[in-house]
């Protein structure tokens, strides 16, 4: 199979693709940025738009693809507020004069109920935006945002510095949740909300776990070769940014732009099974039933063991046979032995030392076993068993002792000491 964008946008439409109407205007040649934007009973989309709208123009024009989606048994109030979505998107659109930015709407308004969510709707637009770069025969770049964000005025100028370029494979967007101004969900508890999104982060990277990154839907970006070749983007209802961005990062190249941000919403909402709205919905229901108002998370201790097991995956090539495989195992933590032994991690370490002439090759495989979602899997098998959750102040203070950072300062400092250190990667 060539190599060009055309003949890999064949290949993944035969195999991958989701059958979606398609967007008519022609693709102005000199575009190299598409952002996708899923909206499903969104009432202030154009608050987003405003946002991208007042960003420092970039060189060269700007594709907005918006999703308008719902399944069809959607109630009759979100039918009626993505009506109302579309109108006041093609009425912002039409007051647009001088700008960059070129908006589409896609109405996805019959989806299958079994699939209908944000996955869906992000695949719908991202595989529009690899179709219509393969069109031109531009490996572009596709931008994932959702519809209740604002960015950074440099939002636009920096992806399109720093992302579009020839060598560009995958990367994620520094974001901020607004702890100020007109938010729903209380300061303090989307501050711990998203204190513990970084303390699981810098906790892995503590522990050495080379695939270390935030997976965030609404700061994330791929080329169009990378997002066709490893196959787009699946359609969970939850959780879709997490499994597609660890596709990704194995593949190599991963970048994170810290030079401009994101400000996701921090709304209560019900929407997905997981997430920032349903993370402050029950935190608020915890207080409001009189229960503690600590946001608690994962043990440093899982993560201190996670550390060792990782020192001594090299180590491991050498236990060909089982006398010495159960030997050095013992040296691990009960946390980890547990675990390993659930996974039947032997069958698994043999069969990468068989297949593996080098070194490097060996930890390809382990990684590929050891990737996001089998190191979630540990950390809640050591929650379960081992190691109850603590206060996330608590832990991420532990944390940077441990890092020998600074951790004094009031529950805000804390925040802020994570975000500088995600900065200054």
């Amino acid at each position: 199979m060539d190599n060009t964008i055309k003949d890999i946008e064949n290949f993944y439409f035969e195999r991958f693709g989701f059958e979606a109407e398609h967007i008519e205007p022609k693709f102005i040649p000199d575009t190299k940025m598409i952002i996708v934007i899923p909206v499903h009973n969104e009432p202030a989309i154009t608050v987003t738009l405003d946002s991208l709208h007042k960003c420092n123009s970039p060189n060269a024009p700007i594709e907005v693809i918006l999703v308008v989606n719902q399944s069809t048994n959607a109630s009759d109030e979100v039918k009626e507020q993505n009506q109302r979505s579309i109108e006041a998107i093609n009425a912002w659109g039409q007051q647009l004069q001088n700008s960059s930015l070129i908006c589409h709407i896609m109405s996805a308004l019959d989806l299958p109920s079994k699939h209908a969510g944000v996955g869906l709707a992000r695949k719908i637009g991202m595989d529009e935006a690899l179709r219509r770069f393969a069109s031109i025969d531009r490996n572009g770049l596709i931008v994932c945002l959702d519809a209740d964000c604002t960015v950074h005025q440099s939002y636009l100028k920096e992806l399109e510095s720093n992302f579009c370029t020839e060598n560009f494979v995958a990367g994620n967007i520094y974001y901020e949740h607004p702890l100020e101004g007109d938010i729903e969900a209380t300061p303090s508890g989307i501050g711990k909300y998203e204190l513990g999104l970084r303390y699981y982060v810098n906790a892995l990277r503590f522990a050495g776990y080379p695939y270390s990154y935030h997976t965030i839907g609404s700061s994330m970006a791929v080329s169009a070769i990378t997002y066709a070749k490893s196959g787009g983007m699946n359609r969970r209802k939850a959780g879709e940014d997490f499994y597609f961005l660890h596709k990704l990062i194995p593949l190599g190249g991963f970048r994170e732009l810290n030079s401009t941000a994101v400000y996701p919403s921090s709304r209560i909402s019900e929407r997905v099974p997981f997430g920032t709205g349903l993370a402050m919905l029950k935190w608020q229901e915890q207080i409001s039933n009189g229960q503690s108002h600590e946001l608690e998370t994962y043990c440093l201790k899982t993560f201190r063991d996670l550390k060792e097991f990782i020192a001594s995956i090299i180590a491991l090539r050498e236990c060909t046979g089982t006398v010495m495989y159960t030997n050095a195992v013992k040296t691990l933590p009960h946390s980890i032995q547990e675990f390993l032994m659930s996974q039947n991690f032997h069958d698994v370490l043999n069969s990468c030392i068989a297949q593996s002439t080098s070194e490097a090759a060996y930890l390809k495989r382990i990684y590929a076993w050891l990737d996001g979602f089998t190191v979630l899997k540990f950390v809640h098998f050591a929650r379960a068993h081992f190691y109850p959750e603590v206060p996330v102040e608590k832990c991420a203070r532990e944390l940077l002792d441990s890092i020998h950072a600074n951790s004094d300062g009031s529950d805000g400092v804390l925040l802020e000491t994570y975000r500088e250190l995600d900065r200054s990667r």
